[in-house]
């Protein structure tokens, strides 16, 4: 049992992605920014369907996952079902609001509601985003999520 599970795996995860990009001649900063152009396309391709991620300027990315905002529940769902059709994996990292978590338990004696932050808990999911994604199937996931919101 690790008390910070998210940091250990992190650290782990941020050591593979230096030894690859080092393979690549690269150091993890370029890497990094490789895959912000790489993902990028992702931002460009469906601004105008589902809301994607902002980086203000003069910021860089730090994505673990990239992590989209559907319209509602709905939409969400439709989106889910045609990219596990399409044998395109997705997840929901956080699917219950921080303040409603177990680990939170204690501090909610007078059941604060958060509406906006429940609100967008239903709507987001996080598409694939490593690597070895090849721009094809980039391409092939926006497709699919651009079919299934109109």
């Amino acid at each position: 049992h690790a008390r910070d599970k998210d940091g250990v795996v992190s650290a782990l995860l941020i050591s593979e992605m230096a030894a690859y990009y080092y393979d690549k001649g690269m150091t993890l900063y370029e890497g990094l920014q490789e895959v912000y152009k790489k993902y990028g396309y992702y931002k460009e391709e469906l601004k105008s369907d589902i809301a994607v991620p902002l980086i203000p300027n003069g910021f860089y990315s730090s994505w673990a996952q990239f992590t989209l905002k559907s319209v509602d529940e709905k939409e969400k769902n439709k989106i889910l079902s045609a990219l596990t059709e399409n044998s395109i994996p997705s997840a929901i990292y956080y699917p219950t609001p921080a303040h409603m978590s177990t680990a939170y338990s204690s501090l909610r004696q007078n059941q604060i509601a958060l509406p906006q932050t429940e609100s967008v808990c239903k709507r987001v999911f996080s598409i694939p985003m490593h690597p070895y994604l090849k721009e094809t199937e980039i391409e092939q996931i926006c497709e699919v999520i651009k079919k299934a919101v109109k």
